[in-house]
């Protein structure tokens, strides 16, 4: 019998089942099943022949019972049309081999689950980490070590201070801390993806040991792909419970998010390239299979995925950037599953957690709404050139705790589908409603505009409510407090002053408004009434537009007479932000907060100037900002 010359490598042979069969028997007389299995995978894999099962083989085997002819009878020129006993040298071998098979996926399993626990270990220091600074604040801020770390890994940005200004073209440098945590990570995978492949050779399929190492790393590769899916969707997600545990905000996740997604499409791409390389000639024929196109797909999918996601396209045609973003997730979702379930692979259950997950973060946004009550009245006002003021009415204020912020959905036709995140902050006054001020962008809030404009510069219309959302900014427990706000950055830091100013403790409050023109104080003018009346406030302004070749101050009460606002520190310049926090936190005494909310210069220079001043006054230092990055 010369298997090779047999259709489908022999696998629609019975003789060859019935002579598999006796083979795999154990010494008990036990059949084993899994040995059978791996036989009927490799026939339908390799060989596209899918009418094999373990019921038709071990029938095979039954049928020739005691009719077996002995292998040490036979010679090259022998025809037979009996199954053959088995060579017990080449079994012992080939248990070697489907032992080295099945221990590779186990491996993979297993590299997948070590990978999941350098997480939840992670998860569980920066938790202690956080809780820390709760409950220990004299530990967290002062104890050497730990204040080395803040002021080397944790504040500053990967390579000088550029954080939130992005690199045309490439996008966002992460923070130190950041980059250490994806490096890990990056090499772990490559590491597992590099040690433990065991080729036994030779082997009943004759199986080279370059094409077994090929496989194994497919194998190992496409587990790995899948492991990553539950993490990307949980670090993608609104009602995500460990940005409650460790206090990182969306943009900490969200650059993780990117990173073990391209991670995850390398895997994918290099089990389709060593899958690919297998088939060899045979590769047009394996596409007729449904599993291998499914795969396709998802490769596929997840190649627009990385493509599109590239910095310059969700900068500049974000909205086309996130639904493409969903469909094509779908697609390379719906495209692992067949590919695993219809030849039953296993592994699924990766992908099962993934969805859950995404599925109980979309159900708990619908509740959100439901819970703020369905369809708020709003109130949208046109307050400058591209600046938009919005009054919400909204039950239970209260609930908008400090730095948080809330997606909103604009009922009209063409945008009720889409929603962003806004800051807002209790209208001053004590009044049942939220005030968000904003800048127009493309997109949603360009349409909001012209709608608005075309009504007068004020239009009401209906809303939906996602929120709240983010870790609470609340700075009452810190002595001073310096709050630094560029633009329509200004609603961040109502969010926090205004509450702080409630409160019984008293706290020594500087803040500084960076704004471009004058016209800029007419947005918030009931809050800069307030704020400017406050004792323990001091309130300054910064107008940098329309500044001559030398900057000059100009007078507050000239301002204060064109606007009817009684503001008494204004500086036509911009200010010195450097300068600014070093000279605050140097002349404070005990704990102190530096806030920031503004462009993304701003809050770079912020960071690194608090960064070289954590050790510059007697107490706790601590840089807190608002800031959303996609």
């Amino acid at each position: 019998m010369n298997v090779t010359d047999l259709t489908y490598g022999g696998c629609d042979n019975e003789l060859l089942w019935a002579t598999f069969v006796e083979c795999v028997v154990t010494g008990e007389g036990k059949i084993d099943k899994k040995a059978i299995d791996y036989a009927i995978y490799v026939c339908k894999e390799s060989y596209m022949y899918e009418n094999m099962s373990f019921n038709a083989m071990v029938a095979s085997y039954e049928k020739f019972e005691g009719r077996f002819v002995d292998y040490r009878t036979l010679n090259r020129t022998n025809i037979i049309d009996l199954p053959v006993t088995t060579n017990m040298t080449i079994y012992d071998g080939e248990m070697s081999y489907l032992n080295d098979y099945y221990y590779n996926v186990i491996k993979s399993t297993t590299f997948a689950e070590i990978m999941y626990g350098m997480w939840i270990g992670l998860f569980l220091v920066v938790g202690c980490y956080n809780l820390l600074r709760s409950i220990a604040p004299k530990f967290y801020y002062n104890y050497l070590q730990l204040n080395w770390f803040r002021q080397h890994i944790f504040l500053p940005a990967l390579a000088g201070t550029r954080h939130h200004r992005a690199i045309p073209f490439l996008g966002f440098v992460p923070l130190r801390s950041e980059f250490l945590i994806i490096s890990i990570h990056m090499i772990y995978n490559l590491l597992v993806c590099s040690v433990h492949y065991t080729p036994h050779y030779p082997n009943y399929f004759s199986i080279s040991p370059k094409l077994l190492v090929e496989i194994y790393i497919s194998h190992r590769t496409g587990i790995l792909s899948f492991a990553h899916m539950p993490l990307l969707m949980i670090f993608a997600s609104r009602n995500n419970f460990l940005s409650a545990v460790t206090g990182w905000s969306f943009s900490t996740f969200n650059f993780y998010h990117k990173w073990l997604g391209r991670l995850a499409f390398v895997h994918a791409s290099i089990h389709a390239i060593m899958w690919s390389l297998d088939y060899g000639a045979q590769l047009p024929l394996a596409y007729t299979s449904p599993y291998i196109r499914w795969g396709a797909v998802a490769t596929i999918a997840g190649a627009l995925i990385v493509i599109l996601a590239w910095y310059p396209i969700r900068r500049y045609y974000y909205e086309v950037f996130k639904y493409v973003h969903i469909v094509l997730a779908i697609f390379f979702i719906v495209g692992s599953w067949y590919h695993v379930v219809l030849v039953e692979l296993g592994y699924q259950q990766w992908l099962i957690v993934a969805f859950a997950l995404w599925a109980f973060d979309r159900a708990l946004r619908i509740a959100r709404i439901f819970v703020n009550g369905c369809r708020k009245d709003a109130t949208v006002e046109i307050v400058d050139e591209d600046v938009f003021r919005i009054s919400i009415d909204y039950k239970t204020p209260t609930n908008i705790y400090p730095g948080s912020y809330i997606y909103i959905h604009f009922l009209l036709p063409t945008v009720f589908y889409q929603s962003h995140p806004f800051t807002a902050y209790p209208e001053y006054g004590g009044s049942s409603k939220i005030v968000v001020v904003g800048k127009v962008q493309a997109g949603m809030t360009r349409t909001i505009e012209r709608a608005v404009t075309r009504a007068g510069g004020s239009m009401k219309l209906k809303v939906l409510l996602d929120g709240p959302y983010g870790e609470s900014k609340n700075l009452n427990r810190f002595d001073s407090v310096l709050l630094i706000a560029g633009g329509v950055g200004i609603t961040g830091l109502l969010s926090v002053v205004l509450p702080l100013l409630k409160s019984a403790k008293s706290v020594r409050i500087s803040v500084i408004w960076a704004v471009r023109e004058q016209s800029a104080l007419k947005w918030i003018s009931p809050e800069i009434q307030y704020l400017c009346s406050n004792k323990n406030l001091d309130f300054n302004i910064y107008i940098s537009g329309s500044l001559p070749e030398e900057s000059k101050v100009e007078s507050a009460e000239s301002i204060n007479e064109k606007d009817s606002i009684e503001i008494p520190n204004i500086t036509r310049s911009r200010p010195n932000i450097t300068e600014e926090i070093a000279k605050f936190v140097r002349s404070s005494d005990g704990s102190v907060a530096v806030f920031c909310c503004g462009p993304a210069a701003m809050n770079d220079e912020a960071r690194a100037a608090t960064s070289i001043n954590l050790s510059a006054c007697n107490g706790k230092v601590e840089y807190i900002e608002d800031v959303f990055s996609w």
